[in-house]
């Protein structure tokens, strides 16, 4: 076998930089105009397979080359299984960042090759005006998007896109197995036999060009600054770090304003209301103020299901359970755009009453007996709210809205979907008390008629699910409306 295997070279500015894999040579070498590199076959594959030597020759193996020259079979080979460890730490990066709504993330074909780019030119300054020069040039996207594609192809079976670049699900892509990783004994050798060479490797690369300084004043890419512009979540847009998010919004509904200054919708709930000339929107800081309300929910009811407290797992939970409903075939306002760093949301606004302030023309609209026909229709599709409360259902002309579903959950007991019923049923009492009873009779009959449980309806009669609005409601008043519930549990067979 010759000392050398292949040679891989590179455009760095008006210079060339040339990584020549080799039998066992560790080597620098420079000119006028290139500078030479050569590295042995098994340093560049303990780079690429284990990080061995913090990706130093990895990440050149993620830049265009110019040309390849000599067994492009290994070269190639060593690309491949970096792009395929690229998936693994991007999966693995998007699960920890999205959790519950990975399932639903999508991203361009590019991502993951993009995503690897990113963390290297964060780790080594000295690749960042490589691969900010890459991504400039025309066409260098479809060509990652075949790269990426090709490396998975040996894992897993991606469906065949029209499009050179496309958008794939990561919930359904299944990296690669990486075998056996190296021990540590092993890992103590190789990186003492190499270190003093690399050392001066990484010391020789910087001084002829100035790479470490020159990659330092390098403007990125903003695909670099952020890969998440090549990622979204479904039905709505993902918010990145290079824009505020009122210049988001600005994008969606065709108006710039300060949400400081936007309408507050309610002093209970941490939604805005911004009106553009293109669509309306409801802006949520789920940081804000406002949910300290589920600090005091959960003293009120530590003897049934517990809230959602922590903002991000409430943001999570409205966009996933809202979801949810929407592919089973329920009214929810269409999520717009979400920013997980900053954690606020926008949903298009839906125009109608919702149903508390529905009390203000009537102690009982008809709406409430829909409202108990959706909550039976939500139970059966296995999503319990907690939240059921009459203001986060929308009465329009198409049907009710659910709206605010940061407590919603998987349905588990027949506590849960009770609980759903009682919030439904208790809470609207201070806002009318003469007709409390005549509301619950609408819900509980609306829940049963469309095939809700009446075990549910009984189980809510129970005093410990009025127990938590004795502070907000007369006695007298809810002893009639869970007497109410009972004595429809008991006419329909409980």
């Amino acid at each position: 076998m010759p000392e050398t295997i292949a040679t891989a070279v590179y455009k760095y500015g008006t210079r060339k930089l040339a990584l020549t894999i080799s039998e066992d040579r560790l080597a620098l070498g420079s000119s006028e105009d290139a500078f030479e590199v050569s590295v042995p076959l098994r340093v560049i594959r303990q780079d690429v397979q284990e990080g061995l030597f913090g990706g130093i020759f990895a990440s050149l193996l993620l830049i265009k080359p110019l040309s390849v020259e000599g067994d492009t079979f290994i070269y190639e080979s060593l690309r491949r299984d970096a792009l395929q460890l690229a998936v693994q730490r991007g999966l693995e990066g998007l699960k920890r960042r999205y959790s519950l709504l990975f399932q639903h993330l999508e991203v361009l074909t590019p991502f993951f090759y993009i995503a690897e780019l990113s963390r290297y030119t964060r780790a080594l300054p000295w690749i960042r005006s490589l691969a900010s020069a890459m991504l400039s040039e025309s066409g260098v996207l479809e060509w990652m998007s075949r790269e990426v594609v090709e490396a998975l192809s040996h894992c897993t079976d991606l469906p065949r896109a029209e499009q050179p670049i496309a958008w794939i699900r990561v919930a359904e892509v299944e990296p690669c197995s990486r075998g056996r990783p190296i021990g540590f004994a092993d890992r103590v050798a190789a990186v003492g036999k190499a270190a003093q060479a690399l050392v001066n490797l990484q010391v020789s690369i910087v001084a002829p060009f100035g790479l470490l300084a020159e990659g330092v004043k390098v403007r990125l890419h903003p695909l670099l600054r952020d890969p998440l512009l090549l990622a979204r979540l479904g039905r709505c847009k993902v918010a990145t770090k290079l824009l505020d998010f009122e210049d988001h919004l600005h994008t969606i509904i065709g108006i710039k304003e300060i949400l400081s200054s936007a309408r507050r919708e309610s002093l209970i709930r941490s939604v805005k209301v911004v009106r553009g000339p293109i669509k309306a929107v409801v802006v949520k800081r789920y940081r804000d103020y406002t949910a300290a309300k589920w600090l005091a929910a959960l003293v009120l009811t530590p003897h049934l299901p517990k809230p959602r407290g922590g903002p991000r797992s409430r943001m999570e939970a409205e966009y996933h359970y809202n979801t949810v409903l929407y592919n089973k075939g329920f009214l929810v306002p269409n999520p717009l755009l979400l920013d997980l760093r900053r954690l606020i949301s926008a949903y298009e606004f839906v125009e109608g009453e919702d149903l508390l302030k529905l009390l203000n023309k009537s102690p009982a609209p008809p709406p409430y007996r829909d409202l108990g026909c959706t909550l039976a229709q939500v139970h059966k599709a296995g999503v319990s709210l907690w939240d059921a409360n009459p203001s986060n259902f929308i009465a329009t002309s198409r049907g009710i809205y659910i709206v605010d579903l940061e407590q919603a959950r998987e349905l588990r007991s027949v506590v849960e979907a009770a609980w759903d019923l009682a919030v439904a049923t208790f809470y609207s009492i201070p806002f009318n008390i003469s007709g409390a009873t005549t509301r619950a009779k609408l819900i509980a009959e609306g829940y049963v008629s469309c095939g809700g449980d009446p075990g549910v309806v009984f189980e809510a009669s129970k005093p410990r699910y009025a127990l938590p609005f004795i502070p907000v409601s007369p006695p007298n008043v809810l002893e009639r409306v869970r007497r109410t519930l009972l004595r429809i549990a008991g006419a329909n067979g409980s």
